[in-house]
């Protein structure tokens, strides 16, 4: 590991990200001088605005520090909603991103693709947190000069989605029911995707 890399400790929630220039470590891979990421707990601010900071145990009166050197929150990355479920699903069971990745190269799937393109972004994901992408919805209407009223795909009830005659002619494209991702679309449906038209935002 290279001066310029850093070493993340995240353990405990509510602990703030702190820079500093020596980490006492008994690893070789660590040198005095060399910058490093640890965390601890703020326990209160002192008069003069330094932070009394609690390391794993450690007393908050011995490592104050200024506010200069804390290191911002990272800002959380927009990852698909296919992946953030992933991510959701597997991360208590999963030890670190190494392991993550490993599972995700074993087979092929929307998710892991999405991962082989976009490494970095899933590992920010998945060390710091993520926002869910708003999907894009589209309205699917099936062409048949045969009929009076539109041939339409609808959401039902239950969450399926369906191919049905709309007797809305006139604002069937402003109903929530028939605005579709494009998932919900081509789980069934893959062949109606070309009349797939985007939802228009008022």
């Amino acid at each position: 590991m290279s001066a310029t890399q850093s070493l993340i400790i995240s353990k405990r929630e509510g602990w703030r990200v702190m820079k500093f220039q020596e980490e006492k470590m008994n690893n070789k891979n660590f040198k005095t001088g060399q910058y490093v990421i640890v965390e601890g707990k703020c326990e209160g601010v002192k008069h003069d605005g330094r932070l009394l900071i609690n390391f794993f145990g450690e007393n908050p009166e011995l490592t104050a520090v200024y506010p200069k050197n804390v290191l911002p929150k990272p800002q959380k990355v927009v990852i698909p909603k296919i992946v953030a479920e992933w991510i959701k699903d597997n991360k208590s069971d999963i030890d670190t991103l190494y392991t993550a990745y490993f599972l995700l190269g074993q087979r092929k799937n929307d998710v892991s693709l999405w991962v082989d393109s976009n490494q970095n972004t899933f590992a920010r994901a998945w060390l710091d947190g993520y926002e869910v992408e708003e999907e894009k919805l589209y309205t699917v209407e099936v062409p048949n000069p045969n009929i009076v009223y539109p041939m339409v795909l609808y959401k039902t009830d239950d969450g399926g989605v369906i191919l049905g005659t709309c007797y809305s002619p006139d604002n069937w494209k402003k109903l929530e029911r028939n605005q579709l991702t494009e998932s919900e679309i081509k789980k069934d449906f893959d062949w109606a995707w070309r009349w797939a038209k985007p939802v228009e935002e008022e």
